[in-house]
């Protein structure tokens, strides 16, 4: 058994994050909080357009959607009796970054390699579905 060692600020290696981030010179610049087993409520009033001007780097004079960015959203699945089994994530990423390397980069930023995570669905290139396609990067505009 490998256990793989992390040292990120209030990490727990037993909960996923889920959140929305940009990559920004091969690293994810993002929002995280952590998923719980119990007691979860998804929260989804902070968004890449009204977080831009507090989480970009210093100095950039670029719009929001400039970069590649997605949002992950992590699910703890239960039982009939409510008893949690494990987690699901679906990750919403503009094509650029659809890859294993990005993927990897995500997954650890957002601790998404547990072993209760059942199922990563990475939702990439998906251009031209409703509502899903503004997390396109300039270049995949």
């Amino acid at each position: 058994m490998v256990i793989k060692m992390k040292f990120k600020i209030n990490e727990s290696l037993e909960f996923p994050y889920e959140g929305f981030f940009w990559i920004i010179d091969d690293k994810v610049v993002g929002y995280s909080e952590q998923v719980p087993k119990y007691g979860y409520e998804y929260k989804q009033s902070k968004t890449h357009a009204n977080s831009w001007d507090y989480m970009k780097p210093v100095n950039c004079d670029k719009p929001f959607d400039y970069y590649s960015r997605g949002r992950v959203m992590v699910d703890p699945e239960y039982d009939k009796e409510g008893n949690f089994k494990y987690f699901t994530a679906m990750v919403f990423l503009d094509p650029c970054i659809d890859n294993d390397y990005y993927k990897d980069i995500i997954s650890d930023y957002y601790n998404l390699d547990i072993p209760t995570m059942y199922n990563i669905n990475w939702m990439g290139n998906l251009k031209g579905r409703a509502g899903i396609d503004h997390y396109t990067c300039y270049k995949c505009r």
